[in-house]
């Protein structure tokens, strides 16, 4: 009869083919660190990193006020997150009519924050007595304030 495992060393071409247990010892010895790398990396991506504080967008309004022809809006978004983050923000009347937006806008460094100044021609908004401003990040919670409408000095 012919060999089929011609060319193999005399020890291997009489190994029985199969499973023997240094063939199992061996298999199982190569997958246990692939094992142990993958239970370990759904656990570490459903995680949240430890000591960061939550991420969140803060509104101060600087001005808010209605002039001979416009209104002046004047307000900064300040954020608290650890990284550049883009901001969708839409500015409403106290009708919930939107005046402005949404329009991105993008803190210039982490943590930083947006100092936005419009004005608003007061025909197109007629008796507008508060405005809304609505803020949408990238990461973290969205956020609104409100403050009414005073007189221009």
């Amino acid at each position: 009869m012919t060999d089929e495992r011609a060319g193999l060393p005399d020890s291997e071409a009489r190994a029985p083919q199969g499973a023997t247990r240094r063939r199992v010892l061996r298999g199982a010895a190569w997958s246990v660190p692939a094992i142990a790398v993958a239970a370990t990396v759904p656990q570490a991506a459903a995680s949240e990193p430890v000591g960061e504080a939550p991420c969140a967008a803060t509104i101060r309004f600087v001005q808010a006020c209605a002039g001979v022809a416009v209104y002046t809006l004047r307000y900064t978004v300040s954020t608290t997150c650890t990284e550049v983050l883009v901001y969708s923000i839409t500015v409403t009347d106290q009708k919930g009519t939107v005046i402005d937006g949404p329009a991105l806008y993008r803190t210039p460094v982490a943590g930083g924050e947006v100092s936005v100044w419009d004005t608003y021609p007061l025909s197109d908004h007629p008796g507008a007595t508060a405005f809304t401003v609505s803020v949408v990040p990238t990461i973290g919670e969205p956020v609104s304030a409100s403050v009414p409408v005073g007189v221009c000095p």
